[in-house]
């Protein structure tokens, strides 16, 4: 698997930016067909780690019975399991040897591994082992740079021992989605909702998100009425980057549909896990 041997990082540099310099070509010309062929998206965006506390609202439209679940909130991550490990982010790995690094983050503020995957990982020598708060300040790192938390499309364990924190300049599915709209990554079931008496029109939210699904609508009226922030709801992916950013806490996300989740993620025929342990 191309992921491993950039982690393993252990062959000559000439061979290793060549190979990166080939799938960044397969990322551009290749992916984004792959991903429209699919007939599930591979990953969703987790919500931040204090969504649950500070981010979440219940739309009235949908069922009353509706509620957050578990496998959409990266903390339940770290809920669920007592081993953790980082992993430097492959695809910006990718961009730095083909001379193409990212803006966004560095490759170091990467993946972040769960359970028995993570004990692999560290035992292969491709992790570092995290207790549980450094684990919880990863993630939080991550969300203030910028970077979606996603994990697999899927209710199932797989979902908890997995995160990629992704950019949209170098990741194998948010590159081909923001740039050609394939979907690699399946929106989650929240969405963004600005106050505007609380938001003071900073835009940080509009330069942190990841998708440009934000943008700053400058006023026309001379009392200013129309000066607000808005969002483009076929081009946000729900990820709560936007909300975590906010420094006066003028955005929630909003639970507006409730959308099925695979139980089980599956490549070709085969489950994650399967394809990771054989």
């Amino acid at each position: 698997i191309i992921e491993f041997y950039i982690l393993r990082r252990d062959d000559t540099e000439e061979n290793l930016q060549k190979i990166a310099k080939l799938f960044s070509d397969m990322i551009d010309k290749i992916f984004p067909q792959w991903l429209i062929t699919m007939k599930t998206s591979l990953l969703r965006p987790k919500l931040p780690v204090e969504a649950e506390e500070k981010l979440i609202n219940i739309d009235k439209i949908i069922e009353s019975g509706s509620q957050v679940l578990p496998h959409e909130l990266v903390v339940e991550m770290i809920n669920k399991n007592d081993y953790f490990a980082k992993l430097p982010c492959v695809c910006r790995s990718i961009g730095e040897y083909s001379d193409n690094p990212c803006k966004v983050a560095s490759p170091e503020l990467g993946c972040l591994a769960a359970g028995m995957v993570a004990k692999f990982l560290v035992q292969e020598g491709m992790g570092t082992e995290l207790t549980k708060d450094e684990a919880i300040d990863y993630l939080k790192r991550a969300e203030k740079a910028g970077l979606v938390h996603n994990g697999a499309n899927s209710s199932g364990p797989v979902t908890y021992m997995l995160i990629c924190n992704c950019c949209t300049c170098h990741c194998g599915f948010l590159r081909p989605q923001a740039k050609f709209g394939a979907p690699g990554t399946k929106r989650s079931n929240f969405s963004p909702k600005i106050n505007n008496d609380l938001c003071n029109k900073c835009e940080t939210c509009v330069k942190k998100c990841p998708m440009s699904a934000l943008f700053h609508h400058y006023p026309f009226e001379p009392d200013e009425s129309d000066d607000y922030i808005l969002f483009k709801e076929n081009t946000c992916i729900g990820c709560g980057v936007c909300a975590a950013n906010c420094p006066n806490n003028a955005i929630m996300m909003e639970k507006i549909r409730d959308d099925a989740v695979p139980e089980q993620l599956k490549l070709g025929d085969k489950s994650a896990l399967e394809v990771l342990f054989g």
